[in-house]
């Protein structure tokens, strides 16, 4: 969602998109490196729910769909981006449907049977564990994703009044979200293959959150409350970062070590509060001293 504001500042600048190419190539490659810092994929028999995840994570998900987002958006219009996604989602919905996986037929989505999965064993099979899921169809739809919060950033960009553009951005999470549960009729609902239903479906539920925020802080101008979100926004790359190679919970558990025992089943509870508010006031310490990390 950010994308238009931010390159509308780069490319009125002196240089260009020259040297915004650039910048999106570096961020691309320094995402996917903090992805590799942050899980330590290094490590081939790093696994998750038993399987080998390889090179991907968040990071790198969302390093695969701002490169490709940002190239469409530098290259169409508002118009051309809302094809390109819908685009996407279809051929992703075609390939998912209609091409037969040996054993299993078309148009199974089963976690063994569907065409991901399928593709995924051709990849670690003739090029390497590590990038069964980076080199899967199941990257592809989250193009898509990126561009919905482009079309966002650019409905937030227009002279329309915010009233209007909230009512707008209302309709359009409706829209999004019946979309997404009528074509989970043929294309079901699943995270796991990031199924286009589910860039619609959570793409709308998003949306109507975003509408939610923005009628009570920049309508209604109910903003103190969201302090403290505003703080964990300044750095929110940097926290993510941190909680995945420092533990918050150990340091937690140092100061309730002493009543650790008369806690009983709250214990998980008060580490996770303690943990939340030690990052929170990591961030805090960040924001006061204006220590923003950015990329």
């Amino acid at each position: 969602m950010t994308l238009p504001f931010s390159y509308k500042r780069r490319l009125e600048s002196s240089s260009g998109k020259k040297e915004l190419y650039k910048h999106i190539i570096f961020r691309t490659i320094i995402l996917f490196i903090l992805g590799l810092i942050c899980f330590g994929y290094w490590d081939p028999e790093l696994k998750y729910e038993g399987e080998v995840i390889g090179y991907y994570g968040v990071l790198q998900l969302l390093a695969v769909g701002y490169f490709f987002a940002s190239l469409i958006m530098l290259n169409t219009s508002g118009r051309g981006v809302a094809l390109w996604a819908a685009g996407i989602m279809i051929f992703y919905f075609l390939i998912m449907k209609f091409i037969p996986v040996p054993g299993y037929g078309a148009g199974n989505f089963s976690s063994e049977g569907n065409f991901n999965e399928y593709i995924s064993k051709l990849v670690a099979a003739n090029i390497g564990i590590n990038w069964r899921i980076l080199l899967s169809p199941y990257m592809i739809p989250t193009v898509s994703t990126a561009l919905l919060g482009v079309l966002t950033g650019y409905w937030l960009q227009s002279g329309n009044t915010k009233e209007k553009k909230a009512l707008y951005m209302l309709i359009a999470a409706i829209v999004l979200i019946a979309a997404g549960l009528i074509w989970s009729l043929s294309f079901p609902i699943i995270k796991n293959l990031w199924t286009s239903s589910y860039v619609l479906f959570s793409g709308g539920l998003t949306l109507l959150l975003l509408v939610l925020f923005y009628w009570l802080i920049d309508i209604l101008k109910y903003q103190k409350w969201a302090f403290f979100f505003v703080v964990v926004g300044s750095n929110a790359i940097t926290i993510y970062m941190l909680t995945h190679v420092m533990s918050f919970d150990n340091i937690s558990y140092f100061f309730i070590y002493g009543i650790r025992d008369s806690l009983g089943v709250a214990q998980s509870l008060v580490i996770a509060l303690l943990s939340s508010a030690l990052e929170w006031l990591l961030l805090y310490y960040l924001y006061l001293n204006k220590y923003f990390i950015k990329l």
